[in-house]
């Protein structure tokens, strides 16, 4: 077996001290453990390949940075490297963050390099069946590319490395593959900012059928295009109206036509018209402009089945699209691929240079330390170290020492002591008093108190002494002591009476580990821990609540604290926030993968909140407000505005969770904005935000997500007043007075 440049080959190009090794690496003749590891496994094997690749082109024509950071990297990797299952598993994951990392690197080199014409090629296994192979200065533009067409045509799940392969990949075609038996392609445009390919190919399935097809990519970065990364958001939306109007009326005619002569029969005619109520409904959509013989232009696509596409009146009735109508929707970047002005090269707007010129003015009291919401009652720990409650009482939650209901929903009332963490769940509440205590009360259902029995507590009651840290879930809690002890409790089933099912529950803490300095909760209320030596673990499996006999997930080292409750995220010591998971997938293009290992996101970062649906809301140190934003399969941060302070996700309604989220922002000028983002983002910049005035010193947003719940909010005012959001219609524009309501805090 020869593997195709592997670490030790990327080793000699860098001209480090190694073993005697040819070019080509021969696997046999493998002697370090690492060398072993990388000739017995296929999937590292394809990834070195793909580093060494990636790192050539970017030592070479980008950066001269690339190798000292390239030659640090293998130095550790090798260092690091021990062999067995765990040491396999570290150095895939290696190898898939420093190919990430170099993949970004990749793409923003390619926002500089010169614009030329791609390479074709032509492969193929029969004379009818033939695709086209790019080849680029940068190894990644060619092969996106390359995937997208192999997956389509030849059935595989990514383009082979190289021609060669290529070639031998179909030579042993049958001829047919996924239904494809014969293709053949044309190149319709390839100028170096735009390749069009076009694809003559015969499908077969109960029979065989002719069709064509375009595809169309970004020469300068191999991406495929997509509507939402070259229309505004306005502008798609009016040439989708445009698009679905135009075949709809020219349907029409022909409907009329084929009445008149009597050329259709009444079934079809009925068939057709469904077609275009469709065309013209709330979920129609555009395809991706095609480049016809005269310009651009919509294809529209079958009405019928493909059994009769034959006598479809309504077969492809395709919408030019002049040149006019196409500046007048398309965004710059798209002006820039589809009618060559310009040469942008990123869908998203520059960001904008945000500075501060003078510190922002201290608070005058800020009395929100923390917040916290179950299904039905809130608490709020003030600066002072009271803890007020309000809302539903029906198991004692409210800690008044009755589980009565008859409560009035903003009055709070003081729970009795001097508290320094707080945390709520289903029907119960918990909090750490400023000696280290941990109480809890409310519902005991499934032993959530863990005070050693299942009845509902009206009052506090104490379970341990010496806690700094304090999370709920929904039946369960997590606390850390001092000593770096992890403490859990609740949800935890102790026996099961096979004869009723009855179930008897663990009623006492027990401890998951030690060594630990800081916890969070995920997006799923998976729990997240740093240790105190600074690597990260997270615990999964089929019930959140982690067991003794649960594994965690150990997600790498150097990390000095965690970014915050429902964040995926930690920060290095050098200020750098590295994300994973859905947090990851909401702040880089990872293509919808939400198993990479942690990936670097930036620096600068002062907040950011996360809530469901893939959405976070950042603010970095320098004012500046980001979004995620999607365009198309993209999904990544995008730069919203100058001069916030600090920024919240909450949910439109109160009864049950939404797709729908509002971003609630404090300017630095004390005024709070408001605008919907939706869980798919548009344009994340908001043209109209909602005022709700000025006057605010204060917000706080917490997690909310018990009982189908978006995220709660709340917030303080100038003279310490606490304020809560009201619940509204999704559509409702609201000001100050209609969104939000006071907290009756009475005289405290």
């Amino acid at each position: 077996m020869t593997l195709p440049r592997p670490l030790a080959t990327a080793l000699l190009a860098l001209a480090l001290p190694l073993h005697a090794l040819a070019a080509g690496f021969d696997c046999a003749k493998a002697s370090a453990p690492i060398e072993q590891a990388l000739c017995g496994d296929a999937e590292l094997s394809l990834a070195d390949f793909v580093l060494t690749e990636r790192y050539r082109h970017l030592a070479a024509h980008c950066s001269a940075e690339t190798a000292q950071a390239q030659r640090q990297w293998l130095a550790q990797t090798r260092a690091a490297f021990t062999p067995g299952p765990a040491g396999l598993d570290d150095l895939r994951h290696r190898y898939q963050q420093r190919n990430d990392q170099l993949l970004r690197e990749l793409d923003a080199c390619s926002l500089k390099t010169p614009i030329r014409p791609l390479r074709i090629s032509t492969v193929g296994g029969v004379d009818s069946f033939k695709l086209p192979w790019v080849e680029a200065p940068s190894p990644e533009v060619a092969r996106r590319i390359n995937d997208v067409v192999f997956a389509r045509f030849a059935d595989l799940p990514a383009a082979p490395a190289t021609l060669r392969d290529a070639a031998a990949a179909l030579a042993p075609r049958d001829g047919e593959q996924r239904g494809i038996r014969e293709v053949e392609f044309t190149v319709r445009r390839n100028d170096g900012r735009l390749l069009v390919l076009e694809f003559s190919a015969e499908g077969c399935g109960s029979y065989c059928e002719n069709f064509t097809e375009q595809m169309s990519f970004d020469a300068r970065n191999g991406k495929a295009l997509e509507n939402e990364a070259l229309f505004t958001e306005a502008g798609l939306k009016a040439m989708t109206q445009h698009f679905n109007a135009t075949r709809a009326a020219r349907g029409r005619a022909l409907i009329a036509h084929a009445i008149r002569e009597r050329s259709a029969e009444a079934d079809a005619l009925d068939l057709y018209r469904y077609c275009i109520k469709g065309w013209t409904g709330r979920f129609s959509s555009m395809p991706v402009p095609e480049l016809g013989a005269s310009g651009w232009q919509l294809r529209g696509g079958h009405c019928s089945s493909h059994a009769s596409r034959p006598w479809d009146l309504l077969d492809n009735l395709d919408v030019p699209l002049p040149r006019a109508l196409l500046q007048a929707h398309l965004n710059a970047y798209g002006r820039s691929l589809l009618l060559a002005e310009g040469d942008v090269r990123d869908p998203a707007p520059p960001a904008m240079a945000c500075r501060r010129t003078t510190p922002l003015p201290a608070p005058p009291t800020a009395p929100i330390r923390s917040f916290a919401v179950g299904v039905q009652h809130q608490l709020v720990l003030l600066a002072d170290g009271q803890l007020l409650a309000w809302g539903a009482n029906n198991d004692g939650q409210l800690g008044r020492g009755e589980e009565r209901n008859d409560f009035v929903p903003q009055q709070a009332i003081a729970v009795p002591g001097q508290f320094a963490q707080v945390a709520a769940g289903h029907g119960w509440s918990a909090a750490i008093d400023t000696e280290g205590r941990l109480w809890t009360w409310g519902s005991n259902y499934m032993a959530s108190l863990g005070d050693g029995s299942t009845t509902p507590r009206s009052r506090p009651v104490q379970i341990g002494n010496g806690y700094v840290q304090l999370r709920a879930e929904e039946r369960w809690g997590l606390a850390l002591h001092r000593d770096g002890s992890l403490w859990t409790w609740g949800g935890r089933t102790a026996s099961r009476d096979p004869a009723n099912g009855h179930e008897t529950y663990v009623t006492r803490p027990w401890k998951l580990g030690d060594g630990f300095a800081q916890i969070e909760l995920g997006p799923r209320g998976e729990l997240q821990a740093l240790t105190r030596d600074g690597e990260i673990w997270t615990w999964r499996g089929s019930h959140p609540m982690p067991g003794p006999a649960d594994t965690p997930r150990r997600l790498g080292t150097g990390f000095t604290r965690l970014a915050g409750h429902q964040m995926q995220a930690a920060y290095k010591p050098d200020g750098s926030l590295w994300a994973w998971g859905q947090t990851l997938a909401a702040m880089l293009d990872t293509r919808g993968e939400n198993e990479r290992p942690p990936q670097s996101v930036g620096t600068g970062f002062a907040q950011a909140v996360y809530a469901d649906h893939g959405v976070v809301a950042a603010l970095k140190d320098d004012g500046s407000l980001w979004l995620t934003h999607r365009r198309g399969s993209v999904r990544q941060l995008e730069q919203v505005g100058c001069g916030y302070q600090r920024v919240a996700l909450v949910g439109t309604t109160w009864e049950r969770r939404s797709n729908d989220f509002r971003v609630v922002a404090l300017r630095d000028d004390s005024r709070l904005v408001a605008w919907p983002v939706k869980g798919a983002p548009g344009e994340p910049t908001p043209a109209a935000p909602w005022d709700l005035g000025p006057g605010w010193q204060q917000l706080e947003m917490a997690d909310g997500q018990w009982g189908n719940r978006g995220p709660d909010l709340l917030l303080a005012d100038r003279e310490g007043r606490l304020w809560q959001r009201r619940p509204l219609a999704d559509n409702d524009r609201p000001t100050a007075k209609d969104w939000l309501q006071r907290v009756d805090t009475g005289a405290r």
